[in-house]
């Protein structure tokens, strides 16, 4: 829940093409100039995957403060028309920007208690969502400052959401943790959080209480499959996120990965070193974790090739990474069987996808979440921030992963772990063909 990247860099705005009204005061000295309107515009500009053209995010904010006909007093500029819905360019981008500050010159000649920020803001946050973005929102002072104030070793109620259709969808529910012990599910969707709904505005709040930011105590409402909804209570009580768990079946080793932690390749590359007969994977409800870690532990098990890549926008950048064969304690014969879930996504995703797309070993269990994307969170000097979606994972040769990584043995049951570890006990051999006669046999008996 804390994967979140940063950009504080200052933007340099350019005013060079916009109207007068932009930089001129009007009879009374009011300034309207829009600075923070200007600096979120940048910013969804150079750091979106996908944004929409800078007239559409400035029509949003213009009809959010003026209406739909344009017909409320100060929203006309004498002698130009507004560009019709969808029209971008130049043109179009200064039509947009003078009727957002003729609102604003309006709006502050009009009312006396009138506050500039307030005004921005709202305008900020309509631009957000016409972003149409699921992980993108904006973040009044309020709720930003509780989200930066939670320590980093705080590891919240102990799950893991993501936004879809107006919900938090729990992705991950890490065991041994207060919402684990409360009896949330892995596909549980959050309704409310102390009585409040978790749509729109109020995203971050929400956010922040899960990580903790509101208190020990937080109340939920999930619906559940069959449309069934339940109200349920977390307390917070210390508990250990232990980042990988190692067990040992004879000369079989099973890994549970719930992050990919700082020695999690060294002690990979120790077990197999040493007599290693089998290695499982289990990469149920993983998700984030150290890029470097990843990439090293999928270095350990594959021959020479891709593995995934990342793409940014703006001054993000990309990056590809491939596997170097004659890692330390590398052994290609070693057979390996990974376990994936719908709360499998993000870095776990491309592990999974590279060991499948290499024939390196099997997948065992249910089709990964499909979660590709990273946010950026960019804070402004009020207090306020944006969340956006900026970052796109893929797997080997750029493979997508919008839908998910697909097991060779789909399963539902909870011994899943120890049906990997029969997997390979069968076998006794990191040929493909062999691990799925294995598995056959495996799933077959009881």
């Amino acid at each position: 829940m804390r994967g979140r990247l940063r950009n504080t860099k200052t933007v340099v705005l350019l005013c060079a093409l916009m109207i007068p009204v932009l930089t001129s005061a009007d009879s009374r000295g009011v300034n309207v100039t829009m600075p923070l309107v200007e600096k979120a515009l940048r910013f969804l500009r150079n750091k979106a995957l996908a944004p929409p053209p800078e007239a559409t995010l400035l029509r949003a904010g213009t009809v959010r403060v003026c209406g739909e006909d344009l017909a409320a007093p100060g929203c006309k500029i004498p002698g130009m028309f507004p560009p019709k819905k969808g029209v971008s360019g130049p043109d179009a981008n200064r039509a947009w920007r003078g009727i957002l500050e003729s609102a604003l010159a309006a709006a502050s000649l009009s009312q006396e208690d009138f506050d500039k920020t307030v005004f921005q803001r709202y305008v900020m946050d309509a631009m957000v969502e016409a972003m149409e973005d699921p992980s993108g929102f904006y973040i009044l002072p309020s709720a930003y400052k509780k989200i930066g104030s939670i320590p980093e070793d705080f590891v919240g109620f102990g799950l893991r959401v993501y936004p879809k259709d107006d919900v938090l969808e729990i992705i991950a529910v890490h065991e041994g943790s207060p919402a684990y012990d409360a009896g949330l599910l892995h596909g549980d969707r959050i309704i409310r959080i102390n009585g409040k709904g978790v749509s729109g505005v109020r995203r971050p709040i929400a956010l922040a209480a899960l990580w903790g930011a509101d208190g020990h105590k937080i109340q939920v409402s999930v619906t559940r499959r069959g449309g069934v909804t339940r109200d349920i209570k977390i307390c917070y009580s210390p508990w250990s996120f232990t980042p990988f768990l190692l067990e040992r079946h004879g000369d079989l080793v099973s890994i549970h990965v719930r992050y990919f932690g700082k020695g999690l390749a060294k002690t990979v590359a120790r077990e197999l070193a040493g007599s290693c007969g089998g290695l499982v994977l289990d990469l149920r409800n993983a998700a984030a974790g150290g890029e470097d870690e990843m990439i090293a532990l999928a270095d350990l098990l594959l021959k020479k090739g891709s593995i995934g890549s990342k793409e940014m926008r703006g001054d993000l950048g990309s990056r590809k990474w491939a596997a170097k064969p004659g890692s330390p304690g590398e052994r290609l014969d070693v057979p390996v069987a990974v376990v994936i879930n719908g709360g499998t996504s993000g870095l776990a995703e491309i592990f999974a996808s590279a060991i499948r797309k290499a024939g390196r070993g099997i997948l065992i269990g249910r089709r990964s979440a499909g979660v590709d994307t990273q946010e950026t969170i960019h804070p402004f000097k009020d207090g306020s921030a944006i969340q956006i979606t900026s970052t796109r994972l893929k797997g080997p040769d750029d493979t997508s992963l919008a839908n998910g990584v697909l097991p060779h043995l789909e399963t539902r049951r909870s011994e899943v772990v120890r049906l990997g570890v029969r997997v390979l006990d069968l076998t006794r051999g990191s040929e493909m063909n062999d691990l799925l006669e294995a598995a056959r046999q495996a799933i077959a008996l009881p």
